[in-house]
């Protein structure tokens, strides 16, 4: 490819000086939208993949051209003619200026007026087909009465959500000839595991560790923490099992249950102060007290594994291990969720079979409880307290009230047991004439935008692109404003 040249379409070429006009127009756009923060460089842009986004918009832009020209879509020579002719900047008392024209295209847009002309012709094709898409979409009578009962209905939930990882430590340990045959007839699903995850199995330094935790901040002083932790770490020096002190006196309820354990972490995972500590530590060391911004804490190492690439004959075992575990606690989990419903559906209440407030102390610890949505309007297909779920976005209109025909599963590894409490309809005499243009108006938008993605989408997979790869990777040019 050139080096004039940013991409070729189809063999037509995208120049870079069209390129550097675009970016600089954009560069200037986001600056105006960012207020009066310090000024947004080229290198800042290009960080957050401005110039990929821009080359993208390019190409989509000249395969919309080709595809209307293919069409047989024409701008003519009139139409150019009064577009130009409604620009108020080119005329004088209400009157189209050559000389106005020619001094505003020349000397403030850097522009012949031919070159002006073409990129017009150009604009309004894109138009005219952009316009013919739109055209193409209907929205019915029905489809906007939906649209508004959809804005303006109300619902309430009550709702338990089930982790499926808050069963694992309910598993008992699997035997060797369990995980074995579970290798053996899910070899697939171990391999895909493996590679999905090969970052894992390329192995810098890691740990197994237990630790003791004391907290810090109001009546606990850092030096009143370092000295109960040391007072607990000359306990174990004289013969106490350190899982043991740590069950009864650590403070951090994710670990104490478990003796303290962490369990296998390498770096970065740890805050600073700890990592330096565990690393430092040999196995079946224990440290002096580490102080961190949770406390004070005391460690013991328990393996030490040096760096390492595991294969995956060497990984199956363990893999095997983790994906029997989560598939048991999925399926203790969903006898847990079913079981549940079905007393609801039989005349209890989710708050009753778990409590909003699960109580405090150890069997407190990450015990489903019920929690209310409140009020809220259906937006899209996110639910308050579950998140995103495009199945229970579609089932809660046709939903009747009081618990759910069935167990939902959300994005996020949860089941979900849910009650509609309430789902208010709006008095349909509300839908004007003019609420429902609006309401069109906007559906057609929406359906318009998809339509020129997917046509977009349609014409790269049959398109000879070529791209001028020192671009800047895609990015979130968004991000960088914080919009």
């Amino acid at each position: 490819m050139s080096r004039d040249n940013v991409a070729t379409v189809n063999g037509k070429e995208i120049t870079r000086i069209q390129f550097e006009r675009a970016y600089a127009r954009q560069l200037a756009d986001i600056q105006r939208r960012s207020g009066n923060r310090e000024p947004i460089t080229r290198e800042m842009a290009d960080q957050y993949g401005m110039g990929s986004q821009l080359l993208d918009q390019l190409i989509n832009t000249e395969l919309l051209y080709q595809a209307a020209e293919s069409e047989g879509m024409r701008i003519s020579d009139d139409e150019v003619a009064e577009e130009i002719n409604k620009v108020e900047a080119f005329k004088v008392n209400g009157v189209f200026s050559q000389e106005n024209y020619r001094s505003i295209v020349e000397g403030q847009l850097g522009m012949q007026t031919w070159q002006f002309e073409d990129q017009l012709r150009r604009d309004l094709l894109l138009q005219k087909k952009i316009g013919a898409v739109r055209n193409a979409v209907r929205v019915s009578d029905d489809e906007v009465q939906a649209e508004f009962i959809r804005e303006k209905e109300v619902y309430a939930l009550t709702l338990v959500r089930f982790p499926f990882g808050a069963q694992k430590s309910a598993i008992s340990a699997p035997t060797l000839e369990d995980i074995d045959a579970y290798a053996k007839a899910n070899a697939g699903e171990v391999s895909k595991f493996y590679e999905d995850n090969k970052g894992r199995y390329n192995q810098s330094k890691q740990v197994r560790a237990r630790h003791i935790l004391i907290k810090t901040g109001g009546a606990m002083t850092v030096e009143q923490a370092t000295a109960k932790i040391q007072e607990l770490k000359d306990r174990i020096v004289k013969g106490e099992d350190f899982a043991e002190v740590a069950k009864a006196e650590s403070e951090d309820p994710g670990s104490k249950v478990k003796g303290g354990d962490l369990g296998k972490f390498g770096e970065g995972v740890m805050v600073p102060e700890f990592q330096a500590a565990a690393f430092a530590l040999k196995a079946g060391e224990i440290s002096d007290p580490v102080v961190s911004k949770f406390g004070v804490h005391l460690i013991k190492v328990e393996e030490v594994f040096e760096p390492k690439i595991i294969t995956l004959e060497e990984a199956t075992r363990d893999i095997a291990r983790e994906l029997l575990i989560a598939s048991l606690a999925k399926a203790k989990t969903k006898e847990l969720a079913e079981d549940t419903l079905a007393q609801v559906k039989g005349g209890k209440k989710l708050s009753e079979l778990w409590p909003a407030d699960p109580g405090e102390g150890e069997e407190a610890v990450g015990k489903p409880r019920s929690e209310e949505t409140g009020d809220f309007r259906l937006l899209g297909t996110f639910i308050p307290r579950i998140g995103t779920s495009e199945e229970i976005a579609n089932d809660l209109p046709t939903m009747a009230l009081g618990p759910a025909e069935k167990v939902y599963e959300t994005n996020d590894e949860k089941l979900v047991v849910l009650v509609l409490d309430k789902h208010d309809k709006p008095d349909l005499a509300l839908l004007t004439d003019s609420v429902k243009d609006g309401i069109r108006d906007r559906l057609t938008a929406q359906r318009t935008e998809t339509e020129l993605e997917n046509f977009i989408k349609a014409l790269k997979e049959k398109a000879k692109i070529v791209k001028d790869p020192t671009i800047s990777a895609p990015g979130n040019i968004q991000a960088m404003l914080g919009l």
